[in-house]
């Protein structure tokens, strides 16, 4: 067998809730403002539906002996008749992560290039993501991989 990307299935439900709960942990780490550590954005029963539904894709990437190395989500977002953008659909990735072990593999490419392939094939115009100010190494990938900034969202700590 090869590196590869496949779509998850049931099975995979141990590797989706650790892959999920690495990237939880590093949003927690360092905005634990914002973030609560210890879980993952997603229950094991609500993957179990994405997997069943496809009402959001989860792929994940496979290394030479099968085992699950990395997970991207996505879904279809549309923008219909808005007052001021056009009409558009693009490929919304809600989560990628790569286990810290399997990192600077070229496992991230994988699932990146695959999803890019899937919105193609959606008929979607644009793949899309959020990536936190503090994930340098996730927001130097993404350019490297020829991705551009879009938009920045600020915000100002009123706390103080």
């Amino acid at each position: 067998m090869e590196k590869t990307v496949r779509k998850a299935v049931p099975e995979d439900m141990d590797a989706l809730l650790s892959l999920l709960l690495h990237v939880a942990d590093c949003h927690s780490s360092r905005r634990g403002d914002l973030f609560c550590s210890g879980r993952g954005a997603y229950t094991r029963e609500e993957l179990l539906r994405f997997i069943e539904t496809g009402d959001m894709q989860i792929f994940v990437s496979t290394d030479e002996a099968g085992a699950v190395t990395g997970l991207l989500m996505c879904k279809i977002r549309e923008t219909v008749q808005h007052k001021i953008l056009r009409d558009a659909r693009a490929l919304w990735v809600e989560d990628m992560s790569v286990s810290p072990a399997a990192q600077k593999e070229g496992y991230g490419k994988l699932l990146l290039d695959y999803a890019k392939e899937y919105g193609r094939k959606q008929g979607c115009a644009r793949l899309e993501l959020n990536v936190w100010a503090f994930n340098e190494n996730a927001h130097a990938f993404y350019l490297h991989e020829r991705m551009q900034e879009q938009r920045h969202i600020m915000e100002f700590d009123l706390s103080e």
